[in-house]
């Protein structure tokens, strides 16, 4: 359960714990509008490596709500709360030949790829969807960072699954993005919270603007 309050006594931060992909991508937008709206707010965005990392500085007290992709497993006492469906994009160079055919996973297992992983084992997020398929692509990096993977796609040395909002046509001008959610599982965009832990007006704002429906 969530406990609403109002403005804590002296409180004048918020604490987000997120991923690099959605403070770079996802939150921007909110973030500005938020001080706009809450000038005297400090923003505090504890960057943590995996999804799983970021629930954790949430259990652990040293965040107020986590924002990232959905956990396979919350630590105790946090919840999930999900905000967005997360679609998927193929990477490639503009004049890549993948994108003259026709989008299947074993059209994409033809070309090099570079894998968008996360711990634990550094595993790809979308390895048992070619699994499944009996197919065994040919992967030559592993990076956890959404935008380490567009350099490096960018280079030629390989083509990238990740998530769309980390494609920007405006700074990846030298990329394409292809829409792949026939092919991968969705995702999604979640909000974690402490269990029986009061929720202050300052993450009500914040909420309000992130995701206003919940």
């Amino acid at each position: 359960h969530l406990c609403l309050s109002g403005e804590a006594e002296g409180v004048s931060e918020l604490r987000i714990a997120t991923t690099h992909t959605h403070a770079r991508y996802t939150l921007p937008s909110v973030i500005k509008r938020f001080n706009a709206r809450s000038p005297n707010v400090v923003l505090n965005l504890r960057q943590g490596g995996d999804p799983a990392q970021c629930a954790q500085l949430v259990a652990d007290g040293e965040a107020d709500i986590g924002i990232t992709t959905d956990i396979d497993r919350l630590p105790r006492g946090t919840i999930a709360v999900p905000a967005f469906s997360l679609s998927r994009c193929l990477v490639v160079p503009r004049s890549h030949p993948i994108t003259r055919e026709k989008l299947t996973l074993r059209n994409i297992a033809r070309y090099p790829l570079i894998a968008y992983t996360r711990p634990p084992g550094d595993r790809w997020l979308f390895g048992s969807t070619f699994t499944d398929a009996g197919l065994e692509p040919h992967i030559v990096l592993s990076a956890i960072d959404a935008d380490v993977s567009k350099t490096y796609v960018a280079l030629g040395l390989g083509i990238a699954v990740l998530a769309s909002v980390a494609y920007s046509p405006e700074q990846d001008h030298k990329l394409v993005a292809l829409n792949v959610d026939h092919l991968f599982r969705p995702g999604s965009i979640v909000v974690v919270f402490r269990q029986c832990a009061p929720v202050i007006q300052h993450t009500l704002s914040f909420l309000s603007l992130f995701a206003p429906h919940l």
